[in-house]
């Protein structure tokens, strides 16, 4: 009876922090964010606002290099204190449509089968927004011997695309996965509107 008390109040003491400015649960570990720039030493009108967790930090140069081998790496990558999630970002000087996004993130679905014979695409959808268009997929792959979930998500501004790719422990996507939608949830240009309409 008393955990069963214990439980419900936890629970409802978690109903209140459900994004990036209220905090958010991660397992047992509450997240707070802060708003970071990407790519500012890129040219360009201006850099890419975002939010993300306070403890996540820029992987090391020669740790990304061991984790992500192919020189089409992704341009920033950020890691939390264990090492276990990445949440990745490329930008890229385009402007996309609803129509491309869909068709890019088809050509992603099947080149991440062909590559990793092991993988299966698990869920998809789209991210309603007040300006741009985003979309993103699901999927679990096997790494050495572990099972991982990811989620490749395609964020149109005015003047970028950015490709967001994030990973996680399988047995973790619960917990994590709410945690990637409303990061990337908050992608925008410097000055924009950061309004967003939900998942």
């Amino acid at each position: 009876m008393d955990e069963a008390i214990v439980r419900a109040r936890m629970e409802e003491e978690r109903k209140g922090f459900v994004d990036t400015y209220t905090g958010m649960y991660a397992g047992d570990r509450l997240l707070q964010f802060e708003e970071r720039e990407l790519f500012k030493e890129r040219d360009g009108p201006g850099p890419i606002i975002l939010r993300l967790p306070v403890s996540y930090t820029v992987m090391e140069p020669e740790r990304a290099k061991r984790k992500y081998p192919s020189e089409d790496r992704p341009q920033a990558i950020y890691t939390d204190e264990r090492g276990c999630v990445d949440l990745t970002f490329s930008l890229f000087p385009q402007r996309v449509g609803p129509d491309q996004i869909r068709g890019a993130l088809m050509r992603y679905q099947a080149l991440i089968k062909k590559c990793r014979q092991d993988a299966s695409i698990l869920e998809k959808g789209t991210y309603q927004m007040e300006k741009g268009c985003g979309g993103w997929f699901t999927f679990r792959n096997e790494a050495l011997d572990e099972e991982m979930f990811g989620l490749l998500a395609l964020i149109g501004t005015d003047r970028y695309l950015v490709l967001c790719m994030c990973s996680c422990p399988y047995d973790e996507r619960g917990e994590q996965e709410p945690v990637m939608h409303q990061v990337i949830r908050t992608i925008r240009e410097k000055g924009a509107d950061i309004r967003r309409k939900g998942r």
